[in-house]
């Protein structure tokens, strides 16, 4: 089972979807990547028959820079971004590390 704070290693080179938050009540999205070796955790727990996770990166700020739009990451109201993992793309293109 899938848990918060759980970290993943990437097996080869993989593209994500990923949600970009805001301070306000809404949201954006992006077509990010990671690198072989890149690391993700977990964000939260997923609530019941969630199919995807929240995910960060250990490579957060350099992966920022090259996907999240300028004009985005200098809005006062934005907040932060996060991959969404499927289950299916962590059992198939991740490996848990301790």
């Amino acid at each position: 089972m899938i848990r918060k704070g759980q970290r993943y290693r990437a097996k080869h080179d993989i593209g994500l979807p990923a949600i970009i938050t805001y301070g306000a009540p809404c949201s954006g999205s992006f077509q990010g990547a990671l690198k072989k070796g890149d690391l993700i955790t977990v964000e939260s727990d997923p609530p019941p028959k969630a199919k995807a996770v929240y995910a960060k990166p250990d490579r957060y700020e350099e992966i920022e820079l090259e996907y999240v739009p300028e004009r985005v990451r200098n809005d006062p109201e934005y907040g932060d971004y996060a991959f969404v993992v499927s289950f299916a793309d962590i059992e198939n293109h991740f490996e848990e590390i301790e």
